[in-house]
């Protein structure tokens, strides 16, 4: 094995403690996701791929696990669709070395994703492949880790990944191979009040750029505080983290609607 090969695993292993499961299999009133997107380079169409337990409250109901996928057609919006598919509880299994979840017939992994989900109509398989981020992005201030402060955390353990692989959508299949994708985990105890995504590592210019923006608003006692933005633009070699408590809070930083982002950082 070359020095390079072992300097790209060690830093996969890395990255791979940030997708290790926060849910112990008992807690109540906690969530927690992963979820891949990537664009098809000849077509240029989305994926969603989203992998979910949810535990509330005994009051509420007994925990559950979920598979999630969309399509977003560039071409033809008709073609579009999302489906997701729910499963007891005891479908799933998560794993520490390696790292995994498995949820019925898809399981995730570090550096793969396989599966299968159908339903409304729609039958859906896929089989994916990507070599590790070399370090995580953290979208929140470095304290909301270090001390678990608040009720959702967010980071990105393959941020800017090549994917290679192939799905299998309604008998058509549809190969890819180094898409710009990526692979982010989720979890926390209450979901913002309101919130805007924006992700972008596909910039025409500039090869290896990787953008997340957030736009959040939560809620307290019934109240809702000012909203939160924050910005981490990655390039190759440096990173950008707009994302302190007093960069988060200024006021009118974005504007959010329909297939709209628009932010100042």
């Amino acid at each position: 094995m070359s020095e390079g090969a072992v300097t790209t695993m060690a830093a996969g292993v890395t990255t791979m403690a940030d997708n290790l499961a926060r849910w112990d299999g008992e807690r109540r009133g906690v969530y927690e996701v992963w979820y891949a997107t990537w664009n098809d380079p000849s077509s240029g169409d989305g994926y969603w791929l989203r992998h979910v337990i949810e535990s509330p409250l005994a009051s509420v109901g007994e925990p559950y696990a979920e598979v999630w996928f969309a399509r977003l057609c560039a071409k033809d919006p008709t073609r579009s669709f999302g489906l997701h598919r729910r499963y007891p509880i005891h479908a799933l299994v998560t794993s520490r070395e390696p790292f995994g979840v498995k949820i019925g017939p898809s399981r995730l992994g570090h550096d793969h994703a396989a599966g299968a989900v159908s339903g409304d109509g729609h039958a859906v398989e896929w089989d994916l492949r990507w070599t590790p981020s070399v370090a995580t992005l953290h979208q929140l201030p470095a304290v909301m880790y270090a001390r678990d402060l608040g009720d959702t955390k967010v980071l990105s353990p393959n941020v800017d990944v090549p994917i290679t692989g192939t799905l299998l959508i309604d008998g058509e299949r549809v190969s890819m191979t180094n898409a710009r994708g990526g692979q982010s985990h989720v979890w926390g105890t209450k979901h913002a009040a309101s919130w805007g995504w924006a992700h972008c590592n596909s910039f025409d210019d500039r090869p290896g750029a990787a953008l997340e923006v957030l736009h959040a608003r939560l809620r307290r006692r019934g109240v809702n505080l000012p909203p939160m933005t924050i910005a981490v633009l990655r390039l190759p070699g440096e990173e950008l983290a707009l994302n302190r408590f007093d960069q988060a809070l200024w006021s009118g930083a974005a504007e959010v609607a329909t297939g709209r982002f628009k932010f100042r950082a």
